[in-house]
């Protein structure tokens, strides 16, 4: 399908732009507002294709909370691309009206604005799309790269082993804590590396984990595992760049067990500062060089733990509190900077309250509930009463049964 010559382009894009996303592998998504996702419909009639009329009511102000699957959202975020390229800020404070083409792993293709989408969204897809511009990749050549990879997804289905065409390469990064390696450092060598080496970024090639530890491996809860492990979004013969080993593991048996993983897909591990490729037929050296950075990954951290554990109970032993304190209390540092518990008077009154309230009301005969019936009903009528006075809990929200039955635990 082709646009007719004297209609007017939308977007801000070429004829030959639109003419390709008319004609995406995947259908485009039409919601109105007042659908649901569930009764989603297509832009395309009985031959299969769509018009340019349609394919400008495909803006939806639905939220994607995160680019992966959530409680609040059933589908995956592959790639996000601007509508004009002119306009292309990916900053949803500043111009939340922008416009960009979302394409999903379930529904295909929206137009979503940039006040709809998160910070890390936007953050992640603009690495990818501003990287790949400077290896003079077209706005519509990043587009047909998701085609290529739908194409190859299928051919893999059937069992017909397909290498990408393109050198295509996925960055990740991690940290776990503020002295750390910065996700903002790994970024820029990752970048860096994947220039030098002319490696075109998959359109969701750059993903961190923030606050993450590898100790065990936690990592493959978060981004990595989802897009290495859980999904198979990324394709055999890719290429993942992490700025060194312990960025992607601080235990010796689990890093290996994925790097094996990922070379049985032909997929090639790039650590920037060892300058080392985990890869089919790597050199015995280069494998040892690996192996020994997870090895050494693992000690730093077994010494690490056990140095904070000392500490920890060295300073208790002082009478310091370690953790959160309880409802009630404030954590205060002492002369000898040891942290005790002090009473925060205002939470100790609406404790007392909420003790006076649960005794007066156990005091009260029901003779048609069961003990944990009036206990119940006991609780829900000491959630109202808080609510009515305002009380709150430590962080500012209504207070909730767990906390009620912690409070009234040492009547």
């Amino acid at each position: 399908m082709s646009i007719p010559e004297n209609q007017q382009l939308p977007f801000g894009l070429s004829r030959e732009q639109i003419n390709y996303i008319l004609n995406s592998y995947m259908p485009i998504p039409i919601i109105n507002d007042n659908m649901e996702s569930d009764n989603i419909t297509t832009a395309r009639d009985s031959e299969n294709e769509i018009t340019l009329e349609n394919l400008t009511l495909t803006t939806i102000s639905t939220s994607p909370e995160y680019v992966r699957k959530s409680s609040k959202q059933d589908f995956i975020i592959i790639s996000v691309l601007p509508v004009n390229p002119l306009n292309a800020n990916f900053n949803n404070i500043a111009y939340p009206d922008e416009e960009y083409y979302v394409k999903t792993d379930k529904y295909g293709i929206y137009i979503y604005n940039a006040h709809n989408l998160n910070e890390y969204t936007l953050e992640t897809y603009k690495t990818v799309y501003e990287y790949n511009k400077t290896l003079e990749i077209s706005h519509l050549e990043q587009l047909q790269q998701l085609e290529h990879l739908q194409q190859l997804e299928q051919l893999q289905q059937l069992e017909h082993l397909q290498q990408p065409e393109q050198q295509l390469a996925f960055i990740y990064c991690r940290s776990s804590r503020v002295n750390d390696c910065s996700i903002a450092t790994q970024k820029t060598e990752n970048i860096k590396y994947a220039n030098k080496h002319g490696l075109q970024l998959l359109p969701f090639g750059f993903q961190y984990d923030n606050n993450v530890s590898a100790r065990n491996m936690k990592n493959l809860n978060d981004e990595l595992g989802f897009w290495t492990v859980d999904n198979m979004f990324i394709p055999d013969g890719a290429h993942i760049i992490m700025y060194s080993v312990d960025r992607l593991s601080r235990n010796l048996e689990l890093g290996i067990q994925w790097l094996k993983s990922m070379v049985k897909r032909n997929i090639q591990i790039h650590f920037v500062s060892q300058d080392v490729i985990y890869k089919n037929n790597i050199s015995s050296i280069a494998k040892s060089i690996v192996h020994q950075a997870l090895l050494n990954a693992e000690q730093f951290s077994d010494i690490t733990s056990e140095k904070i554990k000392n500490t920890i109970k060295r300073k208790a032993e002082l009478g310091n509190y370690h953790g959160t304190a309880p409802y009630g209390f404030v954590k205060h540092k002492d002369n000898n900077g040891i942290h005790i518990l002090v009473a925060n008077n205002k939470e100790q009154f609406i404790i007392n309250q909420i003790k006076a309230r649960y005794t007066s009301l156990y005091k009260y005969n029901f003779p048609t509930l069961t003990y944990k019936k009036k206990q119940i009903y006991i609780i829900k009528t000491i959630i109202k009463y808080c609510n009515d006075k305002g009380f709150k809990n430590k962080n500012g929200n209504s207070f909730t049964p767990h906390h009620i039955k912690s409070i009234i635990s040492n009547i």
